[in-house]
């Protein structure tokens, strides 16, 4: 299985060039999007799980089994199951949970973020649908925007991830910086209603974190404190993104439920 990092997979490809499926119920959407929500976080607790372990060797075993296992639940989940592009995910997804011990720190992390990357696809295109069929299309344009920020973003956090693993060169060091000017403009461009101060607080303390590159210390435990720093930036950009998602479907049928992952 390869993955490149700003591709979409042909499965997903091909769903937005399928007709509308036929009358679907305000039920099966609020599931399809209760259940999509809950495997980006599972997703992306097991990319940290496997990236720790991976990087720094640390005994992970619980917290992935704990992933594995509700990701596995998951991929059964009647109501994705119907959805068109799910069935392409669910095989790499299955594939991944084999494979990851095997792969490079590199590999792991593109893999999970395609598939993340996937599964807000699905998102994004069950929220269209469902506004669309509720005749509420005057929904989607807000949200919209918060979209197509989100997803450079994240291509950004990624990338930024990937040259945190060979931190101790120049070059890695200088993108490290470059990266998170960057993570700043497009935190600027994230057109969401709502108050980005912690954003903010943490782009800053990643810049502080970047200045202890050639400080006396160990090399691994700031590693994993910048790794730590991406992983609560990208929660918090989810977090904005899923907003907007949980506004339109309470406009629309409820309020969408809370994301429990244990």
């Amino acid at each position: 299985m390869t993955y490149t990092l700003g591709k979409t997979s042909s499965a997903v490809r091909r769903m937005f060039s399928l007709s509308p499926e036929g009358s679907v119920s305000h039920e099966c959407y609020y599931r399809r999007l209760a259940d999509l929500r809950k495997l980006i976080a599972l997703l992306r607790m097991h990319r940290e799980a496997t990236h720790y372990s991976l990087l720094f060797g640390h005994n992970n075993q619980r917290q992935q089994s704990s992933a594995r296992v509700q990701l596995q639940l998951l991929l059964e989940s009647r109501a994705l199951h119907r959805l068109d592009g799910f069935s392409d995910i669910k095989a790499c997804v299955t594939q991944q949970l084999q494979d990851w011990p095997q792969q490079t720190v590199r590999d792991n992390q593109l893999v999970h973020s395609q598939l993340i990357r996937d599964a807000l696809i699905l998102v994004q295109s069950t929220i269209s649908s469902w506004a669309k069929a509720d005749g509420q299309t005057h929904l989607l344009p807000t949200q919209r925007k918060s979209w197509q920020a989100i997803v450079p973003y994240m291509d950004t956090l990624t990338t930024l991830r990937l040259h945190i693993e060979t931190l101790e060169t120049k070059n890695s060091q200088n993108a490290i910086r470059n990266l998170i000017k960057q993570l700043s403009l497009q935190l600027g461009a994230l057109h969401i209603s709502q108050d980005l101060s912690l954003q903010q607080h943490l782009h800053e303390d990643l810049l502080a974190r970047i200045a202890d590159i050639d400080a006396d210390g160990s090399t691994d435990e700031l590693k994993q404190r910048l790794y730590r720093i991406t992983s609560q930036l990208s929660e918090l950009i989810f977090h904005c993104y899923d907003r907007s998602v949980t506004t339109v479907a309470q406009s629309i049928y409820s309020p969408l439920p809370k994301i429990a992952v244990a």
